[in-house]
């Protein structure tokens, strides 16, 4: 399972990832590697910026590959498309490396934490970073942010769910960040279940033809696979 931590600056992606991995005896990465290129080529140009965390982006999923269990991110590749752009990023430079983005391993699920803009500046000011441009922005470079995740989650086909954590307790943020971790793990079983269902029905069932499969839980297959393959006629009866 490969769960990205996504949000503006403030609201808290750094401090769940790392406790939901903890808790969860996963694996916790930060998605910009400083030793990666390291900061004298990144900060040369504003695109160089860029592409510094797009590889970093690269090589965590390459990592991640390599690991089991549940890996979290600490923001991914939509936090750092997102933020450049936001900041004046060329737009031909986001189409020229989109075929990157489009190979970089997907998250099984991103959650972006949503936090009013009041509590996230509260807490960066606790951090003392106040003359950092990618700590404490604009409102309106906020919007753009905010529109740029919703445009990039559809284009990458990140599976992108919100959370308002803005009065919530971090233990209930944790809560309700792994539940939705066991709910999306629910999900991919149920797929995985229904593409063997479907195989098998593609092998022996005839075109045109149609099959009654009797079975616990095949009602709810019978729907789903009647979407994938509009040729085949299943009966689904739960028992």
């Amino acid at each position: 399972m490969f769960l990205a931590i996504e949000g503006l600056d403030g609201a808290g992606k750094t401090t769940i990832s790392r406790l939901v991995s903890e808790r969860n005896n996963g694996n916790y990465f930060r998605s910009t590697p400083q030793e990666l290129l390291g900061y004298s080529l990144a900060e040369t140009f504003f695109g160089a910026h860029f592409l510094y965390y797009l590889v970093g982006n690269y090589l965590t999923g390459k990592q991640i590959q390599k690991t089991n269990g549940l890996s979290v991110t600490d923001g991914y590749v939509l936090r750092t498309i997102t933020s450049h752009e936001a900041f004046g990023l060329n737009p031909s430079l986001a189409v020229l490396v989109s075929p990157l983005m489009e190979i970089m391993l997907r998250p099984d699920l991103s959650i972006f934490l949503d936090c009013k803009r009041e509590e996230r500046i509260k807490r960066l000011k606790t951090r003392k970073k106040m003359n950092d441009q990618f700590e404490i922005v604009s409102p309106t470079t906020e919007v753009k942010a905010m529109a740029s995740y919703a445009h990039w989650s559809q284009t990458l086909r990140h599976k992108l769910s919100f959370l308002n954590a803005t009065d919530l307790e971090v233990p209930a943020v944790i809560e309700a960040v792994e539940n939705e971790i066991r709910s999306t793990d629910i999900r991919n079983r149920v797929r995985k279940e229904i593409g063997l269902h479907f195989q098998s029905y593609k092998d022996f069932i005839p075109k045109g033809g149609g099959i009654l499969d009797i079975g616990t839980g095949t009602g709810l297959a019978a729907l789903f696979l009647k979407k994938m393959n509009s040729c085949l006629k299943i009966t689904g009866l739960d028992v």
